[in-house]
């Protein structure tokens, strides 16, 4: 049965109210001051209030105020009683729903009452079916993250499990270097030692993947500008025999970012070789280019890197972060090196975007929230 409160001072009102509002079955209670409302409100949840505006000590508005101020009564539908029109516009902006007139008939005041009843009804059971929806989505959203972790695990252990096969197949494969071939046996070494070697790139990177999702993102002061420099310095030895490579650097040297060390070089090192392989299909142009800028702002460490390259096909730029995603069609690559970086930059509450031109080469863009701890 529907709730209803009657406040009015005028008992002769509320019994007329009472009466009419009885025969359609509302359970009806009933306060001649607003202070014995607010009372009644404490101890059952109504469907609907109706109000009398003049009253003396609260008025209708003050109590209507008060009611709103509580988020379990805001949403409880109430009706002004008044036929003053300057009281109609206060009664709204109190937070009221509607009005009646003093001089109202049976037919408007039921009609009225009935409409806000089956809102308040309607409004109710949306909640309902929301917070449903909200438990089966959490349920849910907990059976995938635990799925994720056993998956984490179980990449994590078979990277690690595969570890032994691998160096024993690249020492018999060193061996078998050793050793005169005929040149077909030559031929067939060489293609076991390709891809033992891209096994075990693979692997590498499976046992990185989930290193990076179960590392605890520890900040500390670094210094940006010598951490991208050791990056570089490990990446142009590794790619000496590649084009020429040039790196431009415009970053502060004294450019300070707290951040983890840790998923910090992860991500960098994994965009920047990206950004030198794409690079390399620009080697008909000239040199492999890469720049590495800052851009100023209040709360996030903005970086960039961009690549000389050709670009990446326009239908992969916003997937290229994905898990086994490659923006090229190169069989060497296997999705990964830019799906790490996102990871890193997630876990230190960042983001990565990618943009890219046909031609015109392709820059990740990084944001890192600055979050300097306050001096104590």
């Amino acid at each position: 049965m529907q709730q209803i409160l009657l406040v009015d001072d005028s008992q002769f009102n509320i019994a007329v109210l009472k009466e009419i509002l009885s025969k359609q079955n509302y359970q009806v209670d009933e306060a001649t001051h607003g202070r014995i409302a607010l009372e009644l409100m404490e101890q059952k949840i109504y469907d609907l209030i109706i109000l009398d505006v003049i009253m003396p000590g609260m008025n209708g508005f003050e109590v209507c105020r008060e009611i709103k101020k509580h988020p379990q009564y805001e949403d409880i539908p109430i009706i002004f009683v008044t036929s003053d029109e300057e009281n109609m516009l206060k009664g709204f902006k109190a937070g009221a729903v509607d009005y009646i007139p003093k001089s109202y008939n049976q037919t408007e005041l039921l009609a009225r009452v009935n409409t806000h009843l089956k809102l308040r009804m309607s409004q109710r059971k949306l909640v309902e079916l929301n917070q449903h929806l909200e438990e089966k989505v959490k349920i849910r959203t907990s059976a995938l993250e635990l799925a994720l972790q056993e998956l984490d695990s179980f990449f994590y252990r078979i990277s690690h499990d595969m570890r032994s096969p691998i160096t024993t197949l690249k020492g018999v494969t060193d061996l078998l270097k050793s050793i005169p071939l005929q040149k077909e046996a030559q031929e067939i070494l060489s293609m076991l030692v390709l891809q033992v070697n891209k096994v075990d790139r693979l692997n590498r990177s499976l046992v990185e993947v989930g290193e990076i999702r179960a590392k605890n993102a520890k900040k500390q002061p670094l210094n940006v500008y010598q951490t991208i420099q050791d990056i570089l310095l490990n990446i142009q030895e590794e790619c000496k025999n590649n084009s020429p490579l040039h790196f431009r650097i415009n970053i502060p040297p004294d450019n300070i970012l707290w951040a983890d060390r840790t998923l910090l070089i992860y991500a960098l090192d994994n965009i920047i070789e990206n950004s030198i392989h794409h690079a390399l299909p620009s080697k008909y142009r000239g040199d492999i280019q890469i720049e590495i800028y800052f851009e100023e702002s209040p709360s996030d460490f903005i970086m960039n890197i961009r690549d000389n390259g050709p670009g990446i096909d326009q239908k992969l730029v916003d997937r290229v972060f994905d898990m086994f995603i490659r923006g090229t069609t190169d069989p060497s690559r296997f999705g990964l090196g830019l799906y790490k970086a996102r990871l890193a930059i997630e876990k230190m509450q960042g983001s990565i975007t990618c943009q890219s031109c046909n031609r015109e080469g392709t820059q990740i863009r990084v944001l890192l929230p600055k979050n300097i701890p306050l001096s104590p």
